[in-house]
């Protein structure tokens, strides 16, 4: 299983033949969910953890810094290589997961 606490263990998985996986990635923490989008996983995966102490204001970051990084979870929903459709992608599996602040945490309905 793919957590916040392993993901360096993963790499081979997530990046293919020296080339990035772009996809649309889950984070779950405590039953809420984030949703984003990338084009690269591993190196945002390293950024979301780096990013904690600096952006601790944010619903995604203020619930990683409260719970065990080996309790959060993280999913690839989507690879695609064409960003456009990614966006969309981001876009409806934020509205349909309800993963907008409060019910989930997401700060806005992603796309951009």
């Amino acid at each position: 299983m793919l957590t916040l606490s392993n993901f360096n263990s993963w790499k081979p998985s997530i990046v293919k033949n020296d080339r990035r996986v772009s996809c649309i990635y889950m984070i779950e923490i405590s039953g809420k969910f984030y949703i984003g989008l990338t084009t690269d996983l591993y190196k945002r995966l390293k950024n979301h953890i780096s990013d904690l102490n600096k952006r601790n204001h944010i619903p995604l970051y203020k619930y990683m810094s409260n719970i065990p990084m080996e309790s959060q979870r993280i999913y690839i929903l989507h690879v695609e290589d064409d960003i456009n459709k990614l966006r969309d992608l981001e876009k409806k599996e934020i509205m349909e997961r309800n993963t907008l602040f409060p019910c989930g945490l997401n700060c806005n309905g992603g796309g951009g």
